[in-house]
């Protein structure tokens, strides 16, 4: 995972790296220009001007930061204390809802998580309530038949071929078919925010699913598109207004230079992050650890736990 999380974070550490090397630090507190160099990169890493304000005032205080290594462990720690009370590890729950906008990685998500937790020994089932795109369903089916190639049958209850069915009908018949034992995930169709029947009847599933689950067993978790930068902030405002979410989910975190927009998101909305999505393949979904984020950032090796 350590590993995972190094390479999945490299366009954002080396960006770090290469930008503070060209900065010249001395061994003593930062110069003005230097401050203002290194305010400038963090906003242009969306750590946001909150987050920004806090990381300078900290590093203003050091009064012998030495080289430009040492500045970057500064960093890593204090970026270490401000994430750690949004650090939630996410445990298989009776029930779990995830929502977003097209092309956030919902499907792949559901399936990297109905993998992993089923090779630890858990009973999964799915639900395909993603009635709007074909190939959601099919993709994920393709992920339920991976998960059970060696492992326990991952179940899965999607729409009967020829009839129509509402997603908030398939929940229904999802926890109709689904065992006590079982983990109950529930895909649902990428939808903007700002389009009010689609967002209503995402509310219309939770509480179909929390007519069979207590909602404190249940997790619903937002899944963002770390590329899309500031443009997530507004999507975690408008889905907070419709549903209690628990958890953020940070997809294609390697595919971006800014990976300063999870404090930023943490900080403003008070959110748990629950994992980074960080490749395609099964195995590239890493629990969130504030440590190891914090220092693979910044390009340094994070102390092992």
């Amino acid at each position: 995972m350590w590993s995972k999380i190094k390479t999945g974070l490299t366009k954002t550490s080396q960006h770090f790296k290469q930008a503070l090397s060209s900065l010249g630090f001395g061994s003593g507190s930062l110069s003005l220009d230097q401050q203002e160099s290194l305010e400038e990169l963090l906003l242009m890493a969306d750590f946001g001007p909150q987050v920004t304000l806090d990381l300078m005032r900290f590093l203003k205080k050091q009064k012998e930061l030495g080289d430009e290594k040492a500045v970057r462990l500064a960093l890593a720690h204090h970026i270490t204390s401000i994430l750690l009370p949004y650090e939630k590890e996410l445990l298989p729950p009776r029930a779990l809802l995830v929502l977003g906008v097209n092309g956030s990685g919902k499907t792949t998500t559901l399936g990297k998580l109905a993998i992993q937790w089923s090779h630890e020994g858990h009973a999964i089932h799915l639900i395909a309530a993603d009635t709007f795109r074909a190939a959601a369903i099919e993709q994920l089916d393709l992920w339920r038949s991976k998960g059970g190639q060696r492992h326990r049958a991952i179940a899965i209850t999607m729409p009967e071929p020829g009839k129509e069915s509402s997603a908030a009908t398939l929940v229904v018949q999802g926890f109709q078919r689904a065992a006590p034992e079982e983990c109950v995930l529930i895909d649902t169709a990428g939808r903007l925010p700002n389009k009010v029947g689609l967002m209503d009847e995402l509310v219309k599933v939770y509480t179909m699913m929390t007519r069979f689950v207590a909602p404190e067993r249940c997790e619903v978790i937002l899944i963002l598109d770390a590329t899309l930068g500031q443009h997530a902030l507004t999507q975690v405002e408008m889905f907070q207004k419709k549903l209690p979410l628990t958890g953020l989910i940070l997809n294609k975190m390697d595919g971006t230079a800014k990976g300063g927009i999870l404090l930023h998101l943490a900080q403003k909305y008070k959110i748990p992050i629950v994992g980074l999505g960080i490749g395609e393949n099964a195995t590239d979904f890493c629990p969130f650890q504030a440590q190891a984020f914090a220092f693979n950032i910044m390009g340094l090796d994070a102390p092992k736990p």
